[in-house]
């Protein structure tokens, strides 16, 4: 079972504000967190949510109660589109609003897709500024994780993210004023935690090949020793008497 107090916080924080929907699929949540084995790959899903929603709540975003239920219960989101469990029966009981069930619809397709699919989502999602909000705090907070994934894969996912999300970011701090400051403070975050990866990855590279010459060093002294002790093998027969 995993530590609840995180969540707890946000349902105090969803009942002073009268968030009605971000209520809702908190108590969701509890359920689904008692219920699920940390740290199974589910529990991390369900965490990454989790995380989404507080760092917009961090964040201090001014705007209408319904705007922000509808961020904050988008976000928070992420945690049951990620376990594919947005379609369910359980979930489609809770109820939540349209305008919500239509946000969800669009964010959980964050990184989905081939190139040009993408290039026309992102596109979309900088024109709309709930979207663009969830869509920026849930990739900061994603690449928080990337160390846990292979090389390859993360690799791919900042290369992503330099493509679509720098460029978003410069688009929508020119295009929204009222909203720039807190694009700017995830625009850093989503820059600092990509060159932070490069930092890693430079190291990872520079620690591969010194192993790699230490290989082949030590491949080249135990050839020279197998060419010696046949050698001395040899020695030894053709001094033994016949």
């Amino acid at each position: 079972m995993m530590d609840l107090t995180r969540l707890e916080s946000l349902e105090a924080f969803a009942s002073v504000h009268g968030y009605r929907n971000l209520t809702k699929l908190v108590l969701f949540y509890k359920q689904k967190m008692t219920e699920t084995e940390y740290p199974s790959a589910d529990a991390l899903r369900l965490c990454h949510g989790l995380s989404v929603c507080r760092l917009l709540i961090d964040l201090a975003i001014e705007a209408p109660d319904d705007v922000a239920d509808m961020c904050l219960t988008s976000a928070l989101f992420r945690g049951i589109s990620l376990m594919g469990l947005e379609d369910s029966e359980e979930v489609q009981a809770l109820q939540l609003s349209d305008s919500i069930q239509k946000l969800n619809a669009f964010t959980r397709m964050i990184g989905q897709g081939n190139e040009k699919e993408k290039e026309i989502f992102y596109a979309m999602v900088q024109e709309d500024k709930p979207a663009l909000m969830v869509t920026l705090a849930d990739r900061a907070t994603f690449l928080t994780k990337l160390h846990e994934l292979p090389l390859e894969e993360s690799r791919r996912h900042v290369r992503e993210t330099r493509q679509y999300f720098f460029s978003m970011c410069v688009y929508a701090i020119e295009q929204y004023p009222d909203l720039a400051p807190k694009i700017n403070i995830l625009r850093r975050k989503i820059k600092g935690l990509c060159e932070v990866y490069d930092i890693l990855t430079d190291r990872f590279k520079a620690r591969e090949q010194e192993l790699s010459i230490e290989i082949l060093r030590v491949q080249e002294e135990n050839a020279g020793l197998r060419a010696r002790i046949a050698a001395m093998r040899e020695i030894q027969n053709t001094d033994s008497p016949a």
